[in-house]
């Protein structure tokens, strides 16, 4: 599932609200991409819906399609001349997400599902995406960029970083090589502070 999209259309999508109207506990954990390797040939941007993230419901009742629905990111690169966002898409084949449920697009060979915990069940929603990556970038750029993400659902607020290594070459491929998971936290306890505040925290 990969999309070419162009610079003027990763810049709108950073357009979006940092906390849904409707507030209410819906904690969740996110098992999700926190390295990407890319290689471009003569691109300056792309948008990816497999391998991206993992909802896992940690809490007693259903996400429902409107919980999802509701769901806003927002980022802060590393590099100014990288954007990077992260959106969801078909919410309708994801939702509902039952307590102690773990579900998004995977490939085969995934990373992500090693971190489904004993006790929970994983729901792979192939070949529909439902998190997805966007990014543009100055074509042939390489090096790599880290990009903070917040992710919000009603009440419930989770950080995480993405590693992105971008490099130039012939063809065109993205592979995910490494996850992480992270659990949500009531909006009030919600971190503040500077990027390298954020940065200490994941040392």
């Amino acid at each position: 599932m990969l999309r070419l999209v162009p610079r003027w259309l990763c810049v709108v999508a950073f357009a979006v609200t940092a906390f849904s109207s409707t507030a209410h506990a819906k904690p969740f954990d996110l098992i999700y991409a926190d390295r990407v390797d890319v290689t471009t040939a003569f691109t300056n941007g792309f948008s990816y819906g497999n391998d991206i993230g993992l909802i896992v419901n940690t809490g007693t009742s259903d996400i429902t399609v409107s919980d999802l629905s509701g769901v806003t990111f927002t980022t802060l690169s590393s590099n100014p001349a990288v954007l990077a966002q992260v959106s969801h898409l078909n919410e309708g084949f994801a939702a509902p997400i039952l307590p102690d449920e773990a579900v998004g697009t995977l490939l085969p060979g995934s990373v992500l599902p090693a971190l489904v915990l004993p006790g929970e069940t994983l729901r792979n929603t192939f070949p529909a995406g439902i998190l997805w990556l966007g990014t543009s970038y100055p074509t042939g750029f390489s090096g790599t960029v880290v990009v903070d993400v917040t992710m919000t659902m009603g009440a419930d607020v989770a950080d995480y970083l993405i590693t992105l290594n971008l490099t130039t070459g012939f063809g065109y491929s993205i592979a995910v090589s490494h996850a992480g998971r992270v659990s949500s936290t009531g909006v009030t306890a919600a971190r503040t502070g500077s990027w390298g505040a954020i940065k200490k925290l994941y040392r």
